[in-house]
């Protein structure tokens, strides 16, 4: 499985240019890239500002499996985790007013789909 995982907003809550708090996706991703899930860094972010997301989850023990440079392609993913996607659960930040995903809500959801796919899987080897 591949996730496709937006930065500010998503994985920190938006400090933009800076480097946001956790909005509680570290926790996810770390159990998630110890299954074997691929993560994919899918920001807008380019040249300094972007090493310093990749360092932030670096430090953070969060080592993504691609880094997207900002193109006009879709990038491909199973599922895309993003803050500006309909329908995604959201919480208001109380120090800038700018929401961010609720990771309480969409952490159980993906991880439940990572354990159906890899029960999947168990069952094709028999």
């Amino acid at each position: 499985m591949i996730l496709a995982i937006d930065f500010d907003s998503t994985i920190v809550k938006d400090r933009w240019p800076g480097i946001g708090v956790d909005a509680g996706a570290l926790y996810w991703m770390k159990k998630w890239q110890k299954q074997g899930v691929g993560l994919v860094l899918n920001t807008l972010r380019t040249y300094e500002n972007l090493r310093q997301a990749v360092d932030y989850l670096t430090e953070n023990e969060v080592y993504m499996t691609v880094i997207r440079k900002p193109t006009h392609h879709k990038v491909y993913s199973d599922y895309i985790i993003d803050d500006r996607a309909i329908g995604t659960p959201l919480l208001i930040d109380d120090v800038t007013g700018k929401p961010y995903v609720d990771w309480s809500v969409v952490g159980p959801i993906i991880d439940a789909k990572i354990a159906a796919e890899l029960l999947n899987e168990k069952e094709k080897k028999k």
